[in-house]
């Protein structure tokens, strides 16, 4: 139960506003190889923070803008993902 509430906090306190800011620091970079490495990384954080528990106001501050500025990045970059149903 500890262990649930350790990860439950640490998800909504630190993982999902860091991955956000990613994101959004990924978004303006200009190097694309490092890009595209860093939109494989935030897929599959985002995969796996699937079971977290997420208040609106974390929806609204952190996850969904993470997400458009991911999903940004991909229509740019690699198109094919979007279509392959990688998201």
């Amino acid at each position: 139960m500890l262990v649930g509430v350790c990860f439950s906090f640490l998800c909504t306190a630190v993982i999902i506003p860091r991955l956000g800011r990613i994101a959004e620091a990924n978004n303006s970079s200009s190097n694309t190889t490092k890009r595209r490495d860093v939109i494989d990384g935030l897929l599959e954080a985002y995969k796996n923070i699937a079971g977290c528990f997420i208040s609106v106001d974390l929806l609204v501050s952190s996850l969904l803008p993470g997400l458009e500025f991911l999903e940004k990045d991909i229509k740019e970059l690699d198109p094919d993902k979007m279509v392959r149903g990688q998201l």
